[in-house]
């Protein structure tokens, strides 16, 4: 049975393409997420320079805990929420204390509660903002509790500075919103990156394949002349071992014949005749 040959267009075709593939889902996956997350950190950047402003305007003693059972909420913290919930596509709003209590809440029966095991809020406090894109389905936090019928938010938890020195972090306003004019910049983001990369998987496979192909034909063509090269120095050969294998009977033959003349010149009657014959010319023969 003959050895199979190895296939070099259809192993470069199968390897080539699944690894392109691979790596360009990863860079258009990773791409997107990138995306999505600069475009939330700036739209959250601005909402938290706004809220800032207001803060810097009412005070920021309107954040203070009292430490009643249900904190007191001040004009001033009033019309601060009242500025907040202008953000478009507000779903609800929390605003944290330096104590982690909830100040104030579009949902009254978080009013007072505290949440220790909250990583957001901690980073929040130190004064990082935090942002990111969440959905309902994967939410297990007691502060997501009835936000309607959503799939997807963006869940925002911003730190408030004091004009102090040293700008302290007097507040935490936690924010959940839908993405509305987000969401069609981000799927015109995806959609070119994730184009581009099937385009450019595409270009690059193409590309791969023609020179493998030209190599593939190459290397053929050169087989296919040392394949004739084979032929005639096996001809050759084959010419080379008949000749020799003619040439050991003949000598045989030759070496019989010179003996058969030889022992037949020796004989006298031989040698008579011989020497009885004359030339033309008067001579006797040699």
């Amino acid at each position: 049975m003959p050895k199979a040959t190895f296939n070099i267009r259809l192993w470069f075709a199968i390897g080539s393409l699944g690894s392109i593939v691979l790596i360009c889902s990863a860079a258009a996956f990773w791409l997107n997420s990138y995306l999505t997350d600069s475009l939330i950190d700036r739209e959250s950047q601005v909402s938290q320079e706004f809220l800032e402003t207001i803060t810097a305007v009412n005070g920021a003693q309107m954040f203070a805990d009292d430490g009643a059972a249900i904190p007191h909420q001040s004009e001033e913290l009033l019309d601060f929420v009242k500025h907040a919930l202008n953000i478009p596509g507000i779903l609800r709003v929390n605003i944290y204390t330096t104590t982690r209590r909830i100040l104030w809440s579009t949902e009254d029966k978080l009013v007072g509660q505290t949440f220790n095991d909250n990583e957001e809020l901690d980073r929040a406090l130190g004064g990082e903002i935090v942002a990111d894109m969440s959905y309902l389905t994967d939410a297990n936090k007691a502060e997501h509790v009835a936000l309607g019928n959503v799939d997807h938010y963006i869940e925002a938890y911003m730190p408030l500075h004091g004009r102090s020195e040293g700008r302290p972090v007097v507040a935490v306003m936690e924010f959940y919103r839908l993405p509305l004019r987000l969401d069609d910049r981000l799927m015109a983001g995806s959609t070119a990156i994730w184009s581009g990369a099937v385009a450019a998987a595409l270009l690059l496979f193409a590309v791969l394949y023609w020179i493998v192909q030209r190599g593939a034909q190459i290397i053929e063509r050169q087989q296919r002349e040392l394949a004739s090269v084979a032929a005639f120095a096996a001809v050759g050969q084959m010419s080379s071992a008949v000749a020799h294998s003619l040439r050991n009977p003949m000598a045989a033959i030759r070496s019989s014949a010179e003996l058969a003349r030889s022992a037949a010149v020796g004989k006298p009657g031989h040698r008579r005749r011989h020497h009885a014959r004359r030339r033309p010319d008067g001579f006797l023969c040699a």
